[in-house]
């Protein structure tokens, strides 16, 4: 074999293994493309999640905060109707102590 044909052998062969080595490159490129739209697409799902469980919490503290109000307002009205429901107790036992006297006077 010539100087020539071994020179063209060993271009060939390089070149042989350039494009393996080129193909290689482009499997795992389209794989590593392929893995970061995967990730791309479960990032902006589990930001979608957060965003809606955010939303959730929110209404939540809302819904939190007003039945607080609510709570604080019947106990406030509890209290009003506990306090009246003492000064009319108070009121009936001075009136009954106020007949009782009466009625002591006419004896």
């Amino acid at each position: 074999m010539s100087n020539n044909e071994q020179n063209n052998n060993a271009n060939e062969e390089k070149r042989r293994q350039f494009e393996e080595m080129a193909q290689e490159d482009r499997r795992k490129k389209a794989e590593f493309d392929k893995k970061q739209r995967e990730l791309k697409q479960s990032i902006s799902e589990l930001t979608q999640k957060i965003a809606a469980e955010e939303n959730e919490l929110r209404q939540l503290e809302a819904d939190l905060a007003a039945a607080e109000t609510e709570t604080s307002e019947f106990r406030r009205q509890q209290q009003a109707l506990d306090d009246s429901d003492k000064r009319d107790e108070t009121d009936r036992e001075h009136e009954l102590q106020r007949m009782e006297r009466e009625l002591d006077r006419f004896r």
